[in-house]
Parts: structure tokens; C-alpha cells; sequence
């Protein structure tokens, strides 16, 4: 099984900018939001008691092989369901279920 809350936590920051400044702010996005995943996936192991939470593992993981992953994670936690289909159309059923109210299969 993989560690998720590990997977997360080294994700590589790679800022595409070599002014100081825009670099800073860059590695302290990155960091909230490996943190803002890492917070995710324990609050729903913990509301599921480890069990049921297909949908965030799911969304991590499809995040953690997608060059915009950290964006795709942000949209997935505001429930921006719409959004996600419209931008990441080859992301699995498994993001949706339980976690999308609207969620019906094809």
C-alpha cells in the first residue's frame, strides 16, 4: 500500500523562475499545499476510520502523476467537480465517487 502522507511530503519543488522573491513565495505555496494534501488525506482517514476514503486516494494519487497535480488537489478539496472533469478529462471515476454529491455513473 502507499504511503500517501510520505508521497505527498516529497513532492520535488521545482520553481520555474530565478528571481529570489518569486522563488520564496513559490517553495511557500508548494509547502502549503503539500501540507494542505497531507491534512486532507489524514482527515479522511480519520473520519472513515481508514476505511472509505477510495475517492481521496484516489484523487492523490492521480495528482501525484499529474504535471499540475497541487491544482488539480486544491480544486478536488473545494469540490470543484465541474472544473475537474472539464480540465482533467482522463481522471478516473474513483476521484468522484463519494466524494461528488452529483457523482452518477456513466
Amino acid at each position: 500500500m502507499i504511503d500517501l502522507h510520505s508521497e505527498i511530503m516529497n513532492l520535488p519543488c521545482e520553481p520555474d523562475t530565478s528571481n529570489h522573491a518569486e522563488r520564496l513565495a513559490f517553495k511557500r505555496g508548494h509547502k502549503q499545499a503539500r501540507h494542505a494534501a497531507a491534512d486532507l488525506v489524514a482527515a479522511h482517514e480519520a473520519e472513515d476510520g481508514g476505511e472509505g476514503c477510495d475517492a481521496a486516494v484516489a484523487a492523490i494519487q492521480f495528482a501525484l502523476a499529474d504535471d499540475d497535480g497541487m491544482t488539480f488537489l486544491r480544486l478536488w478539496n473545494e469540490g470543484e467537480f465541474d472544473v475537474i472533469r472539464r480540465e482533467w478529462p482522463d481522471a478516473p471515476d474513483e476521484v468522484f465517487i463519494g466524494a461528488d454529491p452529483l457523482y452518477k455513473p456513466a
